[in-house]
Parts: C-alpha cells; structure tokens; sequence
C-alpha cells in the first residue's frame, strides 16, 4: 500500500448560525500529545462534511492564514466557531493508494 499526501486548500462559506460540523484534536497540551492538529471527527450534515473535500485524518495545517502550529485544539476550535464568511483551511490529507 503506497501512502500519498496532498497539501489542499478548502474554503467553505459559513453563517453566524451554522455549524462546521467537526470536532479536532492533536494540538499542543493534547490527549495525544503535542501532535499535529487534525479532524478527529466529521458530523455528515455539517457544512465541513457538505464540501467533500475534508476527511476524518486531515492535517488543519492553517485557519483563515493563521498557522496551527503551536495552538491548543480548543485555541483552534474557537477560531474555527467564531469565524464567519468564507473559512479557509490548508490541510494535509493521507491517502492509501
């Protein structure tokens, strides 16, 4: 099995009423340590899951062009729920080829 990577850009258009829809972890201070942050899970009718271009196992490599790096993954979710407009997120996918 050959595992490839794609750095992608995302954006999706968000309400003050909706929800993306996704719940993160990894991050600095984690349950999993100080990893890399990434969508630990996808609710299927949240806006995040509506693009189908976000996989549960994405690396959140930036919000909206402030980088991931080194914020806690609540630090991320807050970002991610007080943004409004459109979002825009760099991530890494994994895939298994």
């Amino acid at each position: 099995m050959l595992q490839e990577t794609e750095l992608r850009k995302v954006t999706i258009e968000k309400g003050p009423c909706d929800t993306l829809g996704i719940s993160l972890a990894g991050g600095v201070g984690s349950l999993h340590g100080n990893t890399p942050l990434f969508i630990a899970s996808m609710d299927t009718n949240g806006l995040a899951a509506k693009t189908e271009k976000l996989e549960t196992g994405d690396r959140i490599i930036s919000i909206n062009d402030v980088s991931t790096e080194g914020i806690t993954p609540e630090h991320a979710e807050d970002l991610l729920k007080n943004a409004t407009g459109t979002i825009s997120l760099l991530v890494l996918s994994h895939s298994c080829k």
